[in-house]
């Protein structure tokens, strides 16, 4: 069974581009954030290292936290 980082990967080339990728979409997404989150944090757990997880998460903290203080 394909796990879904594999179909990221194969459809985006290389972990780079996936990681670009997923900050445009993190920075622009309004419905289900939540989705994407999982999804981003799920990549870097199966490609990344312990760093590249501790930055999704701090990023993803920062980007909603900023997003929701604005809609406040």
């Amino acid at each position: 069974m394909k796990s879904e980082p594999d179909d990221v990967r194969r459809a985006f080339g290389d972990a780079k581009h996936c990681r670009k990728l997923f900050q445009r979409i993190l920075n622009s997404v309004s419905d289900w954030p939540e989705s994407i989150t999982e999804a981003y944090v799920q990549f870097e757990r199966e490609e990344g290292d312990s760093l590249h997880v501790i930055y999704v998460t701090r990023d993803v903290k920062f980007v909603f936290s900023f997003k929701f203080e604005l809609c406040l």
